[in-house]
């Protein structure tokens, strides 16, 4: 039996049970690699965060990242819902707080602010590293993966991985979809090269389909 620390957090919300679910394991210090991994399959969220080497008074700390299927470099939301759980830990927070996070091989500035209820956590993600556009057959196998019809990618905008620690696939649709995340939204490892991807409509940016890759 484990018996551990943690806070349940929806990130992008401030309301329980909406937004984006994270378990934030507390003082994980004594976790091996591999029960971090179990335990991120038994809870089945999207991610789970582990928090060791906290350090409340110096602002600081290291967070590890899991999915159910792996440990990852970087992830948003995690890194959100880790700092906004620190800041419930302070005794007496300021109005607001700074935290250096560890996340693999980066240090990620962090900021949060207390309010009634729920905690406002931003970050500083870095500078976004643009891989090459991607054309010719590897583009059309990667609009097959995504079930996208001839003609439908935008021709002045070829797909793109773009990152800031977790690759996202970047496809331009035009016209968009009208509707996305059935069955064959979901991709298989070994089709692509990148974690997620982002289907959008340029001329309304706020439209968009969100897939992922699973094995």
């Amino acid at each position: 039996m484990l018996d551990l620390g943690y806070r349940h957090v929806d990130v992008f919300s401030r309301r329980a049970l909406q937004g984006n679910g994270l378990v934030v394991v507390l003082d994980a210090e004594n976790l091996s690699t591999a029960v971090m991994q179990q335990l991120t399959r038994e809870v089945r969220q999207f991610e789970t965060a582990f928090l060791t080497g906290v350090d409340l008074p110096g602002r600081s700390a290291r967070v590890r990242i899991f999915t159910e299927d792996e440990e990852l470099d970087f992830a948003g939301h995690p890194v959100l819902g880790a700092a906004a759980v620190l800041h419930t830990l302070l005794p007496a927070p300021a109005a607001e707080e700074s935290w250096a996070l560890a996340v693999a091989q980066r240090r990620v500035e962090t900021r949060t602010r207390g309010a009634a209820g729920w905690v406002d956590a931003a970050m500083d993600q870095g500078v976004p590293q643009l891989g090459h556009a991607i054309a010719g057959e590897l583009a059309e196998a990667y609009r097959d993966a995504l079930n996208l019809v001839h003609g439908q990618l935008h021709p002045a905008l070829p797909m793109q991985v773009v990152s800031t620690g977790l690759p996202y696939l970047i496809a331009d649709v035009d016209p968009c979809l009208a509707t996305c995340g059935g069955s064959g939204w979901l991709v298989k490892k070994s089709s692509c090269r990148w974690n997620n991807a982002w289907v959008i409509d340029p001329a309304e940016l706020r439209r968009g389909c969100r897939c992922w890759c699973e094995r």
